[in-house]
């Protein structure tokens, strides 16, 4: 009996220990896996594909910067949203709170046509303000990196005499991309800037259709005080006519109390007075 009891009480105490190893791996397993999978979120966490940027990476590999995160929902548009499914061009973020303005609104809640955004600080100085708290005229503004060079950043840190703008996505091409992010040697095109055009902009930043548009729109006062200068016709130049002259009579000449009377001057307007 004693055999019997002390191989009963060993059974049971096996039973009784595995539940509880059988219990304690799968802690350990759920704590490994919880650690790994934090450091994996740490991990994952992107940088941006651009050389030398070290903004978060959005959709694409790249930051909002350089083209990364969900693009405009108009046609053939490659700029990030901002809200509403569209970038600020076309119709995205806030807008100006004047009546009948469509443009972004700034600091302010107004656009800076009607007196939105932060001012330079220098002395009523009205000018935009940049970084730092003042224009680019007063100081205003990050500077090239490029060592010994003030110019102001246009991109990437740079200006554009250093290369601070965005290049063609072409293999080996360095030139400034256009809007659709390939040099015009590439089939790169800036897009007219009227909303819902996606026609290819010239000169001013609107299509040839819309320029001629905007062409007729001018009031005709202005346009005709612009062009008047070329529609006048010529001063006409100062003429003297002929005058009569009196000088003392000349054998042959009508005469009147000893003077002639002569029928004009010269063609230049003066009588010959060599007599």
């Amino acid at each position: 009996m004693n055999k019997l009891h002390v191989a009963a009480v060993t059974s049971l105490s096996s039973l009784a220990q595995m539940p509880a190893s059988s219990g304690s791996s799968p802690s350990v397993d759920s704590d490994d896996n919880n650690c790994t999978s934090v450091s994996m979120r740490g991990s994952n966490s992107r940088r941006c594909g651009f050389p030398e940027c070290h903004k978060t990476a959005k959709r694409g590999g790249f930051c909002i910067s350089h083209g990364g995160g969900k693009k405009c929902s108009v046609a053939g548009c490659t700029t990030s949203v901002v809200s509403r499914g569209f970038c600020v061009a076309h119709g995205g973020g806030k807008r100006c709170q004047a009546p009948d303005c469509t443009k972004s609104a700034q600091t302010g809640g107004f656009c800076w046509v009607h007196g939105g955004g932060k001012k330079c600080g220098f002395q009523g100085c009205k000018k935009r303000a940049q970084s730092g708290g003042a224009c680019i005229s007063h100081g205003g503004g990050k500077r090239c990196r490029m060592a010994g060079c003030n110019k102001v950043v246009q991109y990437d840190g740079l200006c554009v005499g250093h290369g601070g703008y965005r290049k063609c996505l072409s293999i080996n091409c360095d030139r400034r991309a256009l809007a659709n992010s390939y040099c015009q040697t590439h089939g790169g095109n800036s897009i007219c800037r009227v909303a819902a055009c996606r026609k290819r902009a010239i000169l001013g930043g609107i299509c040839s259709e819309h320029k001629v548009q905007v062409h007729h729109n001018v009031t005709t006062d202005a346009a005709f005080a612009r062009c008047r200068p070329s529609i006048d016709p010529p001063e006409t130049p100062f003429k003297v006519e002929p005058t009569e002259m009196i000088r003392p009579c000349l054998d042959g000449l009508p005469h009147t109390n000893q003077y002639c009377i002569t029928g004009s001057s010269d063609e230049h307007g003066f009588a010959p007075f060599g007599w």
